[in-house]
């Protein structure tokens, strides 16, 4: 006589079910009691085995780029290439995201790899709450803000009540000075921690790719917890296309860099030529621009050594990219609004606040303006450099004048 078929199901922890079936015996036919327990234990001894081959991989909340321009996809890549983040949401305009679906991102360069969308890598071009309950999306994630400046605060706009519920750290990663506190009209404190970044490196588009150096960005300090956040959302430095760098005092990491583009930006457009030829051709302009920031800079409590050793960082950085022209320079070809206010217009803010003397800064600023208005009426860059030559001669011409020592004999 047999006893009924037995079936019997174990579950371990992070694996599916697994079935064992108790053979049938003969009643009184000596059957040896551990053989189950033997049987299952060699099953869960297997599992242990597979399970300890799988890298360990530290997790963290959802990371959002919003942005997907050059620099959005940059750092996407370099978030994915890291490997560390739960998900990495990628917000961009409609056309920009569709295009992406179909052919990732490109990237060349620092490293040549394509990145297509997946389960860790989500193209959106809107934050809302069927985004939030489709991915479950945890709370106080990060926010990297990698729009143009004149966009930060609108393009955030439109998610405020969707990401306040989730209290996230916004990162602003835009050129110039003044985009954090336009961002924090839209998020006040209690809903968001707004944060100044900066991105040191340069990241252009080439044919349909995206070309990146090995960059870094720097953010300003918060707290402990949200620094450890960061580091191990940016993953080894040596992975990394973007290395990280926590700043104690942001304005004194940044200058440098506030200097760089309020040389390079306007004067590339205004010119109508490359970093190398500026570099070469100016170098008395560019002398007399810095100066100018480095007394700004000094008025904020930020101390650059000396306006000769501020000129030097923003030559050696022209000498290093002499074939590049500036992001002002393409927005101004693709008819696109610039980041001047954000930039010299930003120095000159703070210049009349503090009563400084700017004379280059406020001419760079005026002119792009005027240069700006000019712009929107012609067809191409093309036609824009031929209708106002004149305009733009006479602009080098103030420039010139301003900058150079009035000789008298």
């Amino acid at each position: 006589m047999f006893r009924p078929l037995q079936t019997v199901t174990a579950t371990s922890q992070g694996s599916s079910d697994t079935s064992f079936t108790i053979v049938p015996r003969r009643i009184g036919y000596s059957f040896k009691a551990h053989e189950f327990h033997v049987r299952f234990k060699s099953q869960i001894s297997e599992i242990k085995k597979i399970k300890s081959k799988q890298p360990l991989l530290e997790r963290v909340n959802d990371v959002f780029v919003l942005g997907a321009g050059c620099i959005g996809q940059g750092l996407t890549a370099s978030l994915l290439k890291s490997n560390i983040a739960n998900r990495v949401f990628l917000v961009g305009k409609a056309e920009h995201v569709s295009k992406i679906q179909k052919t990732g991102i490109n990237l060349l360069g620092v490293m040549e790899r394509n990145f297509i969308p997946d389960d860790h890598f989500v193209l959106s071009d809107k934050i809302n709450n069927d985004l939030l309950q489709k991915y479950k999306i945890a709370p106080k994630p990060i926010v990297f803000s990698a729009t143009k400046a004149s966009d930060a605060a609108s393009s955030l706009r439109p998610f405020q009540q969707t990401l306040a519920k989730l209290s996230p750290t916004i990162i602003c990663l835009q050129n110039g000075l003044g985009v954090e506190q336009e961002i924090e009209k839209v998020f006040p404190p209690f809903h968001a921690k707004v944060l100044k970044g900066h991105v040191f490196g340069a990241i252009h588009k080439k044919m349909e790719s995206i070309f990146a150096y090995k960059g870094r960005i720097i953010v300003e300090h918060h707290n402990d917890d949200c620094s450890k956040k960061l580091k191990t959302i940016f993953g080894p430095q040596d992975i990394s296309i973007f290395n990280l760098e926590i700043s104690p005092n942001i304005l004194q990491a940044i200058y440098p860099k506030i200097a760089v583009n309020c040389v390079c930006n306007p004067l590339t457009v205004i010119l109508n030529q490359n970093l190398g030829f500026i570099r070469n051709q100016y170098e008395p302009l560019i002398r007399m621009i810095c100066s100018e920031i480095f007394v700004v800079a000094l008025s904020q409590g930020v101390d650059l050594s000396s306006s000769e050793n501020l000129a030097e960082i923003v030559l050696d950085t022209m000498s290093k990219f002499s074939s590049h022209y500036s992001s002002m320079y393409l927005d101004h070809q693709s008819g696109r609004v610039s980041e001047i206010e954000y930039i010299n217009g930003a120095i000159l803010r703070i210049a009349h606040k503090k009563k400084i003397h700017v004379p280059l800064n406020q001419l760079l600023t005026n002119s792009m303006k005027e240069i700006e208005k000019r712009r929107m009426v012609c067809n191409s860059a093309e036609e824009f450099y031929q209708r106002h030559a004149s305009y733009l001669e006479n602009v080098k011409t103030q420039l010139l004048a301003i900058a150079s020592p009035i000789i008298v004999s």
